[in-house]
């Protein structure tokens, strides 16, 4: 009989033991992780009787999540930034502390910092700070333009090296010098041009921009064709170099203008040409990989590739149009004023007529020359048609001034003086404007109704010229800088 109470007591002992251990184990993991365990749980609780039911529901129940004690807002998540990365944070009740929180799965906020921390990362890397509105449609177009010009590439390289090793046979000795001739021709036309055009780069930037981009396009296809006239590989080469290394050449000097008319401050020019150059790298390695690839695509076809050059190249000129066309200059050069004044004049003078340098910017030509030429305007003593007592009376208007206005085949055309500076060429252009719209209006039929003309002109420009200069800087343009160097006609008179 002892020996039985002994035996049961020693297995109620033995199973109390055994629901301890598992009630531990059931508060580590509140929730049963597969389906035998929810089925094990099952088949214990259908079996439990009397005290052992009790102690079971006492020491299995789950244990109750201890609940913050701080107010739910304060318990939402936290987040800090150390100058180069945001981390989201939270609280540690246990070791009263705030810690970094687990990666094991990303909420929704974590979501948006990450997207927001990559994009504040490109953004860094390629666009620069306190720009103009214009710079981002300019990057846009530039962006497409060096894209196509870089696939591009890859064809006129592919086309030089195969008419190359098809007229020396091989890729040696004889190779190589006809590739360096070809380089160094070009580096002597990129030296001539430099001297010859160096003040047009200032005063002409998007001309001349968009006519060398047409060049480097020009200088590709001349590349493409080279392959089927193998024979003429140094002459076709050396052109095409050539007409490449004028392009980058005005692609240098006019670089710095351009950025400096997108920077909004006039302080971050560095940046500007950095993230510029950043952009353009990036583009370039994009574009000559998406060559390489349809350079496999097209094959050894000859026909295939100046197809394609042909197709490529609308999609380049295009771009390079748009990409031109949306840049904005505020400083006035010969043909901006021009355009500036003929529409202020023509409205009789009014405040609202003034144009902004978004609207001078779209009537700017890229291609043909404008009618404003300064060979239109500009003049010297020698080739004007007035007698000497005809000038002592013009010149008696504009005493107090540094240019005269004078007739040269019954036109009117504008005197320098030597002393002129870039505010008198402005002075100059407006009164020009002002007696060309009086003679449209009166047609003078002997040189007194010119003379009246002139005088009438030059109260019009006291009146309204303070005015003019006023609204320049409302408007947005420079009104103490002038790009009016490539005006070279100078003349010189008793004063």
């Amino acid at each position: 009989m002892k020996q039985g109470v002994f035996s049961f007591t020693l297995v109620i002992v033995v199973k109390y033991c055994l629901f301890f251990l598992a009630s531990k184990a059931y508060n580590l993991q509140t929730f049963p992780s597969t389906n035998q365990d929810v089925r094990s749980q099952r088949r214990l609780k259908e079996s439990e009787t009397g005290f052992s039911a009790h102690f079971f529901r006492v020491f299995l129940k789950p244990a109750n999540k201890k609940k913050s004690e701080l107010p739910e807002h304060i318990c939402s998540e936290w987040s800090e930034d150390k100058g180069h990365k945001t981390t989201v944070v939270e609280w540690d009740g246990n070791k009263q502390t705030f810690k970094t929180k687990s990666r094991n799965e990303w909420t929704k906020k974590e979501v948006e910092l990450f997207i927001s921390r990559v994009f504040s990362m490109v953004k860094a890397i390629f666009l620069p700070q306190n720009v103009t509105q214009d710079y981002y449609q300019y990057s846009f177009w530039r962006g497409l333009h060096r894209f196509i010009s870089a696939t591009l590439s890859v064809f006129g390289t592919q086309a030089l090296l195969s008419a190359l090793g098809h007229k020396t046979k091989n890729l040696g000795a004889a190779a190589a010098a006809n590739w360096l001739l070809k380089d160094t021709f070009g580096k002597l036309v990129r030296i001539f041009c430099a001297g010859r055009l160096g003040e047009r780069f200032d005063t002409d930037s998007k001309k001349m921009r968009y006519k060398s981009s047409l060049l480097y396009t020009a200088g590709t296809g001349i590349e493409v064709i080279t392959s089927f006239f193998p024979s003429m590989f140094l002459s076709l080469a050396t052109l095409s170099n050539a007409l490449k290394q004028i392009s980058m050449l005005t692609f240098s000097a006019t670089r710095n203008t351009f950025y400096r008319s997108f920077a909004s401050k006039g302080e971050n020019i560095g940046d500007i040409t950095a993230k510029g150059e950043a952009q353009v790298a990036f583009i370039d390695i994009v574009g000559i990989l998406a060559g390489i690839g349809l350079g496999k695509f097209l094959g050894n076809s000859k026909a295939k590739l100046v197809a394609a050059y042909f197709i490529f190249s609308v999609l380049e000129i295009f771009s390079i149009y748009k990409e031109i066309r949306a840049v904005v200059f505020r400083v006035l050069n010969q043909e901006r004023a021009m355009v500036l004044i003929e529409h202020f004049v023509r409205a009789k003078f009014k405040d609202e007529s003034l144009m902004s340098p978004e609207s001078v910017a779209s009537l700017e030509t890229l291609f043909f020359p404008s009618k404003f030429s300064k060979g239109l305007q500009f003049s010297t003593l020698s080739q004007i048609d007035n007698s000497i007592n005809e000038m002592s009376q013009l010149l008696n208007i504009f005493s107090q001034e540094n240019f005269c206005i004078a007739f040269q085949r019954s036109a009117p055309v504008v005197l320098l003086h030597k002393r002129s500076t870039g505010e008198d060429i402005l002075k100059s252009l407006f009164v020009l404007q002002c007696v060309k719209l009086k003679i449209s209006q009166v047609r003078p039929t002997n040189y007194k109704d010119l003379l009246e003309i002139v005088e009438g002109a030059k109260k019009d420009f006291a009146a309204y010229f303070p005015r003019f200069l006023g609204l320049l800087k409302e408007k947005g343009w420079n009104d103490k800088v002038f790009l009016f160097k490539d005006i070279k006609t100078r003349n010189t008179w008793p004063r």
